[in-house]
């Protein structure tokens, strides 16, 4: 028999310390493991950090009242935040949900979700854009 496992490395976790508990785990039973990708350690973001502060300010403007959460496991984020200064999550739906048969989004929270995105453009751009660029986004 054969399993594929996506193993997800928690904050304060370390990849090579799991690595290791796989592998004797599966030696143990007479069994064998094999690294069929690179390992991404897991991140924790401020949320004094640009982006997540930015996405905040997105949220409030449309009248929502945010809270931050932290995801464990692993996400694009592990992936992105090494080319990235800031990085923030943000999509419709329950996240509790998320990669589950139950998943589902609404018209209605894609439509937030839009609106939230636009905010957070127009915020950075205001924050960030030299005064000589123009930027225009669609009502």
């Amino acid at each position: 028999a054969v399993a594929v496992v996506d193993v997800r490395i928690p904050i304060g976790g370390s990849v090579e310390s799991t690595l290791k508990l796989v592998y004797e785990e599966c030696s143990r039973r007479g069994c064998r493991a094999r690294l069929m990708g690179i390992p991404t350690s897991p991140i924790r973001v401020k949320p004094q950090s640009t982006v997540p502060r930015l996405l905040v300010r997105a949220l409030l403007s449309l009248g929502l009242k945010p809270r931050l959460s932290e995801k464990p496991g692993t996400s694009d984020m592990n992936i992105l935040a090494s080319r990235a200064s800031s990085i923030a999550a943000y999509g419709p739906g329950d996240p509790s949900l998320s990669h589950t048969g139950h998943e589902r989004v609404s018209i209605g929270e894609l439509d937030l979700a839009i609106r939230v995105y636009k905010n957070f453009l127009l915020e950075a751009c205001e924050k960030y854009a030299h005064k000589s660029d123009t930027v225009t986004l669609p009502s």
